[in-house]
């Protein structure tokens, strides 16, 4: 499994240095998720790649992902994604993609970035706790 962490790490490391990110925004795990460990196990292999690399990133629960995106920490993927389409006009037909571009707003608005549209307080409070770190 080694070898394969190192072609995901080599993977997101070629991805991130394009990008040149000002912040990452992981979603954590998924308790109720059959495969835990294993995803434990290389998410805190990318993690301490991101510390290594001085890559700034946040983490953000499933439950607050779900919060930022519909105003509830709980709802059925469809929910999610009818939600991140009317809110953030984000068109995708995978939850995964979905998740993935509401990370990408929910990191927009903790930088303060102006393209995040007006969200009410309960969504925006899904962010609270969560601080955009100093890079290494």
């Amino acid at each position: 499994q080694f070898n394969r962490w190192a072609k995901y790490e080599a993977a997101l490391e070629a991805v991130l240095g394009m990008a040149d990110p000002e912040l990452i925004v992981i979603e954590g795990y998924g308790f109720a998720s059959q495969s835990l460990g294993d995803l434990v196990e290389l998410g805190t292999h990318l993690k301490r790649m991101l510390w290594r690399k001085g890559y700034p990133w946040v983490e953000l629960t499933p439950n607050g992902l779900k919060k930022f995106c519909t105003g509830k920490g709980a709802g059925p993927k469809d929910v999610i994604m009818m939600e991140a389409y009317k809110r953030f006009g984000i068109d995708t037909q995978d939850n995964n993609q979905t998740d993935a571009a509401v990370l990408a707003y929910a990191g927009a608005a903790l930088l303060g970035w102006g393209c995040v549209p007006k969200l009410p307080q309960n969504h925006l409070d899904a962010l609270k706790g969560l601080k955009v770190p100093a890079c290494n």
